[in-house]
């Protein structure tokens, strides 16, 4: 099994926030080697951008922060590069589902991995609308905020 990790599910795993709890045991599955994890590269600038934009509140801590987002995904994680095929499919799932533009690349690097893997793939997101596209679609889906 392959989780995929959108941004707003990620962001659980190094917020303390609402799901944040079934974000860490999830994320920790993927350290253990118990699941393999997954993100679009997108993911990476949102997450990082997600904590410069909250850079005064997290006070001196936003550079440690940064550098353990960067480690963590670099090393615990495949980091999918946005391909022409991703953005092809991403553009069908937003008229198809009518998805934000990020939510359908990150669904369409999730189609991406299921097609291209002989693994099952479960998105974990917070975002409802994503995961109601994502199940239409035939992934498994997950919201560590329920």
């Amino acid at each position: 099994m392959i989780y995929y990790w959108d941004t707003s599910a990620i962001v659980k795993v190094y917020h303390r926030e609402e799901g944040s709890d079934r974000a860490m045991q999830m994320f920790s599955e993927v350290l253990s080697g118990e699941k393999k994890g997954a993100v679009a590269y997108v993911c990476l600038m949102e997450t990082i951008s997600a904590f410069t934009r909250r850079r005064k509140e997290l006070k001196g801590n936003y550079e440690a922060i940064v550098a353990r987002i960067l480690q963590d995904m670099r090393d615990n994680l495949s980091i999918v590069a946005l391909e022409e095929e991703i953005m092809e499919s991403a553009m069908k799932l937003i008229i198809n589902h009518g998805l934000k533009t990020l939510d359908s690349i990150h669904l369409a690097t999730a189609l991406f991995l299921k097609k291209h893997t002989s693994e099952d793939v479960a998105m974990i997101s917070a975002d409802r609308e994503l995961l109601t596209a994502a199940a239409k679609e035939g992934l498994d889906t997950v919201n560590p905020s329920e």
